[in-house]
């Protein structure tokens, strides 16, 4: 039984009150006296002493009690929407794919169909509904009608972006660890039959997949950046990876113009890998895009903003290290200016320009930087990778960025000098003292960007999650607190190559009886009652 409206408490206090208001009212009844009077005069004395009703001593016409009872109890519980369900306490949990797999034909149309008619005889309490998306989104609540789930689906259509069902069944298990449930799939989700083994046993999942269609399928699956293999610092080389059974070429937009590169290319049977080389990498957004269309139009194109190298001014001192300035030297990504510096290297420290200096006081290294420097816990990190062997890494607040070096640390007996390490550090110690940050060298929806900027989305929202790396969600462009903007592709192989989901198990399994509304049944109850009761008066069994 279950009750739509009321509590059970309040349920049974109002029938508690109806029972003993009623038993109340019972004992009232009216008293039949004759009162002679002198004179018509009179009359009105004597109606006004005689009471008309008194409470009797002793209860009586139990059967004319419980009718009304009867009555009033039955239009109470209609009042509180009294239900019958049947079945086990399993509640059933229904996820809609709405990737970008599901753009194909009429995946999308069919799958949120097949929805709403297994919606409608599973039963309102234990159902529930998900669309699994960028980010997933409630369709239905357990006890909510169907019209919600109307409301929420108009619009809804699938998103450039990898399925994440699977990811989205995991936590279904994790949280309803301790409950029966089943969930059901609905969509062309790619799951992993010897992951999902590893589900608890009272976690049941069904499928209800789109079916596939033989087609020729090609699409982006990769796309990204690295220096130029020509050793120019101010350009990029593109590597533009295709997956499919068709063959359809690719141009490369820069700046909304054709970027006229023949490109070197490798076909290892599966994968078309083209490369453009001497890319200018001058900031802007690099748009990848095939001719032609096929069942999909997600991953046609792809976007990603290239990196802005430009050269750092660095203004060196005429007594710097040796080594410090064949390092300097070496770097391409290093401009030496004798004025209108970014960096200056060696002298003695500046309040208002970032430096690198040296102090004999000291055995180590020191990182001084504003509070709150967005960019300083990235830059110790790559510190850390480094493992230069210098003493360890002190941190300081000032008003701009500097680097302090013990000059023992330099002596060639300690070794730093002649590492590997050694012009890694000093390049990245340039480049953070210059603020240059380049954005990742390839971003794909759904899968963590490498990168240290705090993301945001077009209404200026934080999208990073806490201590974790931000992966966008879908496809698009991201805005950025601190650093430059980022663009995210599909590029999912799965999605491109409608990928079938090795585990299967058929959704009709998913048999419940519908719940008995007991409202109406409840009327008819009260309105036979109170008809039989009027019979039994008519006929002098009740008074």
């Amino acid at each position: 039984m279950n009750l739509t409206f009321f509590s059970g408490a309040v349920t049974a206090a109002g029938i508690a009150a109806l029972a003993g208001g009623l038993f109340w009212l019972q004992r009232l009844r009216v008293r039949h006296r004759e009162v002679p009077v002198v004179t018509a005069l009179f009359w009105r004395e004597a109606v006004e002493e005689t009471r008309a009703r008194e409470l009797r001593l002793r209860f009586r016409h139990p059967l004319a009690y419980l009718f009304i009872l009867a009555i009033c109890a039955a239009l109470w519980l209609a009042a509180a929407g009294l239900r019958f369900e049947a079945g086990s306490d399993r509640s059933v949990v229904l996820l809609l794919d709405a990737s970008a797999g599901m753009a194909r034909g009429t995946r999308f149309d069919d799958a949120l169909r097949n929805m709403r008619d297994m919606l409608e005889g599973l039963p309102a309490s234990k159902r529930s509904a998900i669309a699994c998306g960028a980010t997933d989104r409630t369709l239905l609540l357990p006890g909510e009608e169907l019209a919600w789930f109307d409301e929420r689906v108009a619009g809804l259509a699938p998103e450039a972006c990898p399925s994440s069902i699977e990811d989205r069944v995991f936590t279904l298990a994790a949280a309803g660890a301790d409950r029966p449930t089943t969930v059901v799939v609905f969509g062309d989700a790619h799951l992993d039959a010897s992951a999902l083994d590893l589900l608890p046993q009272d976690f049941e999942l069904v499928t209800s997949l789109a079916p596939r269609t033989a087609g020729d399928e090609c699409g982006i699956t990769a796309l990204g950046v690295t220096p130029a293999a020509s050793g120019r610092w101010s350009a990029v080389d593109v590597l533009v990876e295709l997956s499919g059974s068709a063959s359809r070429d690719v141009t490369l937009e820069l700046r909304g113009a054709p970027l006229h590169r023949a490109p070197e290319s490798s076909n290892d049977g599966t994968r078309l890998r083209l490369v453009f080389r001497d890319v200018p990498a001058d900031g802007d957004t690099l748009t990848a895009r095939l001719a032609g269309s096929d069942g999909l139009t997600a991953d046609d194109t792809a976007a990603l903003v290239l990196p802005l190298r430009r050269r750092v001014r660095v203004q060196a001192d005429p007594e710097l290290s040796p080594r410090v300035a064949s390092a300097l030297a070496a770097d391409p990504g290093v401009e030496l200016v004798e004025g209108d510096a970014e960096v200056v290297f060696g002298g003695t420290r500046s309040a208002t320009a970032p430096g690198f200096t040296f102090d004999a006081e000291l055995s180590g290294v020191v990182v001084g930087a504003p509070a709150g420097d967005p960019g300083l816990a990235a830059f110790l990190e790559r510190l850390d990778t480094m493992h230069f062997g210098a003493a360890p890494v002190a941190i300081e607040v000032g008003s701009v960025r500097s680097v302090r070096v013990g000059t023992a640390a330099l002596d060639d007996d300690a070794g730093w000098t002649r590492s590997r390490a050694f012009p890694l550090f000093v390049a990245e110690a340039t480049r953070w003292l210059a603020g240059r940050t380049e954005g990742p060298r390839w971003v794909a929806a759904g899968r963590a960007a490498l990168d240290d900027a705090a993301r945001t989305d077009d209404a200026g929202h934080a999208l990073d999650p806490v201590g974790a790396d931000f992966a966008p969600p879908a496809a698009g462009r991201y805005a950025s607190i601190g650093g430059p903007a980022l663009v995210a592709s599909l590029t999912d192989r799965a999605t491109t190559l409608d990928a079938e989901s090795a585990y299967r198990a058929d959704a009709s399994a998913v048999v419940e009886r519908d719940p008995l509304d007991l409202v109406h049944w409840l009327a008819l109850l009260a309105f036979v009652a109170l008809l039989v009761e009027w019979v039994l008066v008519r006929r002098g069994r009740m008074p």
